[in-house]
């Protein structure tokens, strides 16, 4: 199983991400974000705000996390650097109706940038498809009090450099 592969597969079925920063001050921050963007080089795209907070906390330290979760079925952590750009081609090529109540002035809004995330490691739980049906039996037999399969498929769980 090629996991580079089924992490790319699984963060291409999530909107949304929780965005881990560190502030300047140490405190971890997070915030949800929308999933602008995963581009054929592996880098993942988010919309911001130049004036927000978590521009300061990338610019203090460029190293992130990236949570998805998809109905208790698949989760993904992806660690990674983030850096702020500003593209208005790809800005407007990536744009979308959605991000109309964020910013109600469109993709030329002077106060939109984009955080761009280089991903270097990841970490996945799939419990999806065969996965999802091992996952029920093993459920099911620690509710029946026999000892779970202690086996994880490769499938459903996985560690990766990206």
């Amino acid at each position: 199983m090629d996991t580079q592969r089924k992490v790319y597969e699984m963060l291409g079925s999530f909107d949304t991400a929780m965005l881990v920063t560190t502030s300047p001050e140490g405190r971890l921050e997070s915030r949800p974000m929308w999933l602008a963007e995963v581009d054929p080089a592996g880098w993942i795209w988010l919309l911001t705000s130049v004036g927000s907070r978590k521009v300061d906390d990338v610019a203090n330290d460029p190293d992130v996390l990236l949570i998805c979760q998809d109905e208790r079925r698949q989760y993904l952590s992806l660690r990674g650097r983030a850096h702020l750009v500003l593209d208005e081609a790809r800005l407007h090529r990536i744009w979308r109706t959605t991000y109309d109540t964020l910013f109600p002035d469109g993709p030329d809004d002077p106060d939109i940038a984009l955080l761009a995330i280089h991903p270097v490691s990841a970490e996945f739980w799939d419990n999806t498809g065969v996965s999802r049906l091992k996952h029920l039996w093993e459920s099911a037999k620690i509710l029946a009090g026999e000892p779970p399969d202690p086996t994880v498929d490769e499938a459903q769980h996985g560690r990766t450099k990206l």
